[in-house]
Protein backbone atom coordinates (compact mmCIF):
# COMPACT_ATOMS: atom_id res chain seq x y z
CA UNK A 1 0.00 0.00 0.00
CA UNK A 2 1.51 3.24 -1.35
CA UNK A 3 1.42 6.54 1.29
CA UNK A 4 3.17 10.02 0.75
CA UNK A 5 5.11 9.86 3.50
CA UNK A 6 6.19 13.18 3.42
CA UNK A 7 2.78 14.77 3.89
CA UNK A 8 1.46 11.70 6.06
CA UNK A 9 2.06 13.11 9.31
CA UNK A 10 5.66 11.51 9.47
CA UNK A 11 8.05 14.86 10.03
CA UNK A 12 9.33 12.71 12.75
CA UNK A 13 11.11 10.08 11.15
CA UNK A 14 14.34 12.23 9.86
CA UNK A 15 15.86 11.88 6.75
CA UNK A 16 19.36 10.80 7.20
CA UNK A 17 22.09 10.02 4.68
CA UNK A 18 23.10 7.07 2.42
CA UNK A 19 26.07 5.60 4.62
CA UNK A 20 26.31 1.95 3.42
CA UNK A 21 30.19 1.37 3.74
CA UNK A 22 31.69 -2.13 2.08
CA UNK A 23 32.96 -4.60 3.94
CA UNK A 24 36.53 -5.24 3.97
CA UNK A 25 37.20 -7.76 1.06
CA UNK A 26 38.42 -10.75 3.37
CA UNK A 27 34.99 -10.40 5.73
CA UNK A 28 32.72 -10.63 2.00
CA UNK A 29 34.80 -13.59 1.09
CA UNK A 30 33.78 -15.19 4.68
CA UNK A 31 30.31 -13.98 4.05
CA UNK A 32 29.84 -15.22 0.51
CA UNK A 33 31.31 -18.69 1.46
CA UNK A 34 29.47 -19.60 4.58
CA UNK A 35 26.09 -18.28 2.82
CA UNK A 36 27.20 -20.33 -0.85
CA UNK A 37 27.83 -17.37 -2.89
CA UNK A 38 29.86 -18.70 -6.35
CA UNK A 39 32.01 -15.51 -6.40
CA UNK A 40 33.84 -17.30 -9.40
CA UNK A 41 30.72 -16.81 -11.45
CA UNK A 42 30.50 -13.19 -10.81
CA UNK A 43 33.00 -10.13 -12.26
CA UNK A 44 33.01 -8.37 -9.32
CA UNK A 45 31.02 -8.25 -6.20
CA UNK A 46 30.60 -5.85 -3.00
CA UNK A 47 28.72 -6.90 -0.34
CA UNK A 48 27.19 -3.56 1.83
CA UNK A 49 26.18 -3.10 5.34
CA UNK A 50 23.26 -1.31 5.95
CA UNK A 51 22.78 0.04 9.16
CA UNK A 52 19.27 2.05 9.60
CA UNK A 53 19.42 3.76 13.27
CA UNK A 54 15.56 3.96 15.47
CA UNK A 55 13.33 6.81 13.87
CA UNK A 56 15.49 7.47 11.05
CA UNK A 57 14.68 6.85 6.62
CA UNK A 58 17.18 7.47 3.90
CA UNK A 59 16.99 9.87 0.96
CA UNK A 60 15.10 8.24 -1.89
CA UNK A 61 17.89 7.73 -4.06
CA UNK A 62 18.33 5.31 -7.54
CA UNK A 63 21.28 3.42 -7.49
CA UNK A 64 22.25 4.62 -11.17
CA UNK A 65 25.32 6.96 -10.71
CA UNK A 66 25.26 9.84 -13.39
CA UNK A 67 28.58 8.90 -14.40
CA UNK A 68 28.93 5.24 -15.60
CA UNK A 69 27.91 3.92 -18.69
CA UNK A 70 24.93 1.40 -18.71
CA UNK A 71 26.61 -1.71 -17.53
CA UNK A 72 28.10 0.22 -14.27
CA UNK A 73 24.68 1.16 -13.49
CA UNK A 74 22.90 -1.42 -10.97
CA UNK A 75 19.22 -2.45 -11.52
CA UNK A 76 18.78 -5.16 -9.08
CA UNK A 77 20.90 -6.43 -5.54
CA UNK A 78 20.08 -9.34 -2.90
CA UNK A 79 19.11 -7.70 0.27
CA UNK A 80 19.35 -9.94 3.82
CA UNK A 81 18.45 -8.67 6.76
CA UNK A 82 20.47 -9.35 10.05
CA UNK A 83 17.89 -7.76 12.58
CA UNK A 84 13.90 -8.71 12.76
CA UNK A 85 13.25 -5.79 10.20
CA UNK A 86 9.93 -6.34 11.62
CA UNK A 87 9.17 -2.54 11.37
CA UNK A 88 11.70 -1.36 8.35
CA UNK A 89 10.00 -0.40 5.25
CA UNK A 90 11.15 -0.61 1.53
CA UNK A 91 9.79 1.44 -0.53
CA UNK A 92 9.61 2.76 -4.34
CA UNK A 93 9.09 6.15 -5.38
CA UNK A 94 8.58 8.25 -9.17
CA UNK A 95 9.29 11.15 -9.21
CA UNK A 96 7.67 14.14 -9.42
CA UNK A 97 9.91 16.93 -10.06
CA UNK A 98 12.90 16.39 -12.08
CA UNK A 99 13.85 19.59 -11.35
CA UNK A 100 14.64 18.54 -7.54
CA UNK A 101 17.03 15.54 -7.94
CA UNK A 102 20.26 16.43 -6.71
CA UNK A 103 23.55 14.29 -6.62
CA UNK A 104 25.30 12.70 -3.30
CA UNK A 105 29.23 12.44 -3.52
CA UNK A 106 32.30 13.59 -5.41
CA UNK A 107 32.75 13.44 -9.05
CA UNK A 108 36.59 11.99 -9.43
CA UNK A 109 36.51 10.38 -6.06
CA UNK A 110 33.45 8.36 -6.08
CA UNK A 111 30.27 7.80 -8.46
CA UNK A 112 27.67 10.22 -7.53
CA UNK A 113 24.20 8.49 -6.49
CA UNK A 114 20.96 10.35 -7.87
CA UNK A 115 18.68 11.47 -4.88
CA UNK A 116 15.29 13.23 -4.82
CA UNK A 117 13.61 15.15 -1.93
CA UNK A 118 10.70 13.50 -0.25
CA UNK A 119 8.83 16.51 -1.56
CA UNK A 120 9.24 15.95 -4.82
CA UNK A 121 8.22 12.05 -4.81
CA UNK A 122 5.21 10.17 -4.88
CA UNK A 123 5.51 6.27 -2.99
CA UNK A 124 4.20 3.56 -5.34
CA UNK A 125 4.78 0.58 -3.20
CA UNK A 126 6.16 -0.43 0.24
CA UNK A 127 7.12 -3.57 1.79
CA UNK A 128 7.99 -4.73 5.14
CA UNK A 129 11.83 -5.88 4.44
CA UNK A 130 12.33 -8.70 7.01
CA UNK A 131 12.51 -11.33 4.91
CA UNK A 132 15.49 -11.71 2.31
CA UNK A 133 14.38 -10.45 -1.01
CA UNK A 134 15.48 -9.40 -4.61
CA UNK A 135 15.14 -5.87 -4.70
CA UNK A 136 15.04 -2.80 -7.43
CA UNK A 137 17.78 -0.47 -6.82
CA UNK A 138 17.60 0.72 -10.43
CA UNK A 139 14.02 3.10 -9.50
CA UNK A 140 13.90 5.49 -6.84
CA UNK A 141 13.71 3.57 -3.38
CA UNK A 142 14.46 4.61 0.26
CA UNK A 143 14.49 2.40 3.09
CA UNK A 144 12.25 3.67 6.95
CA UNK A 145 12.88 2.28 10.14
CA UNK A 146 9.58 2.98 12.08
CA UNK A 147 11.07 0.18 15.07
CA UNK A 148 12.67 1.07 18.57
CA UNK A 149 16.00 -0.70 17.45
CA UNK A 150 18.39 -0.09 14.70
CA UNK A 151 17.93 -2.24 11.97
CA UNK A 152 20.92 -3.89 10.05
CA UNK A 153 20.80 -5.53 6.53
CA UNK A 154 23.40 -6.76 4.00
CA UNK A 155 23.05 -5.84 0.22
CA UNK A 156 24.81 -7.75 -2.16
CA UNK A 157 25.97 -6.25 -5.74
CA UNK A 158 26.39 -9.61 -7.47
CA UNK A 159 27.84 -8.28 -11.29
CA UNK A 160 27.30 -8.83 -13.57
CA UNK A 161 23.78 -9.88 -11.98
CA UNK A 162 22.99 -6.60 -10.44
CA UNK A 163 23.10 -4.96 -13.67
CA UNK A 164 20.34 -6.25 -15.32
CA UNK A 165 16.83 -4.77 -14.62
CA UNK A 166 14.78 -5.81 -11.60
CA UNK A 167 11.57 -5.76 -13.96
CA UNK A 168 13.45 -7.63 -16.78
CA UNK A 169 15.34 -9.89 -14.93
CA UNK A 170 15.15 -13.85 -15.92
CA UNK A 171 17.96 -15.11 -14.19
CA UNK A 172 18.61 -16.03 -10.15
CA UNK A 173 21.71 -14.43 -7.96
CA UNK A 174 24.91 -16.77 -8.27
CA UNK A 175 23.93 -18.65 -5.11
CA UNK A 176 24.14 -22.34 -4.31
CA UNK A 177 21.06 -23.63 -2.46
CA UNK A 178 22.17 -26.96 -0.33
Amino acid sequence: MARDWHTAGSSEITVIGIDRPTLDKDIQNIIAKILNIDVRQCTDYKIMLVYIPVGKKLWIHSDKPKETTDPGKLGQALFLPLTSCEKLYWSWFECTDPSQIFYYGEEGKWQTVPMLPYAAAKEIETVSANNTMITDIGTWHALRNESDTPEIALSFRLLPWSWEEFSASTTLPPIEFK
